[in-house]
């Protein structure tokens, strides 16, 4: 029997012409196919994005809530009562800020094979939460907490290696993507180091938790 078996496998391996010809099976790689990455600036939400160009990409959005906020502060320290132009100026400047940085998001929630509802989800939760039975003191720590947490997921944690429900894995990183990132994460530490320690430390706790003493 096993000789039956060997005479037939060297003979089908013969049909070639030779018995060390290549095998006919088809093989085929578990590489991800590479889709088409989402640009830095834009305003498509279709795609996904990895860690570090979710990083990269924040970058504009830093930048263009940087101008507004500034553009803020110059209008009130001029005195008076601002042009309607200017204030429309800020206020399109705002917005677009703004959607850079749901967009951003969004792609990195993308890549997780995550929907954008999410969004809504969290946005619902900070708008609540502060007004509910809980206190207005807890529930922001409470919203600090989450959001501290979203933010560590969306940086750290990786994304799905093979295609999921919104699509191919993005393209390999390039220089500017790293550059990118390295300039975002540098104003971040900037910003949190430079920031003053009573703003959003102990003087913000104290008068949070002070008037809710008070009031008890």
């Amino acid at each position: 029997m096993p000789r039956i078996l060997a005479s037939r496998e060297v003979q089908e391996k013969s049909v070639d012409g030779s018995v060390y010809a290549p095998p006919k099976a088809i093989v085929r790689d578990f590489v991800a196919e590479i889709g088409e990455t989402p640009r830095c600036l834009g305003f498509s939400l279709r795609g996904r994005i990895g860690r570090l160009r979710y990083l990269a990409y924040s970058l504009p959005g830093y930048v263009v809530t940087f101008i507004s906020v500034f553009m803020v502060g110059a209008l009130n320290g001029r005195g008076g009562s601002p042009s309607v132009g200017a204030v429309a100026v800020v206020v399109v400047i705002g917005l677009l800020g703004v959607f850079l940085s749901i967009r951003v998001v969004i792609l990195r929630l993308h890549d997780l094979n995550r929907s954008a509802w999410w969004i809504l989800l969290a946005v619902v939760a900070a708008l609540t939460l502060p007004f509910s039975r809980v206190g207005v003191g807890v529930g922001v720590l409470v919203i600090g907490g989450l959001y501290l947490v979203a933010s560590l997921v969306l940086v750290f944690w990786p994304g799905s290696r093979q295609s999921n429900n919104y699509g191919s894995p993005p393209g390999p990183n390039t220089l500017w993507t790293v550059l990118g990132a390295l300039v975002t994460i540098g104003l971040s530490l900037t910003g949190t180091a430079t920031s003053p320690p009573g703003k959003l430390g102990s003087g913000g706790f104290e008068a949070t938790f002070g008037g809710e003493r008070q009031r008890r």
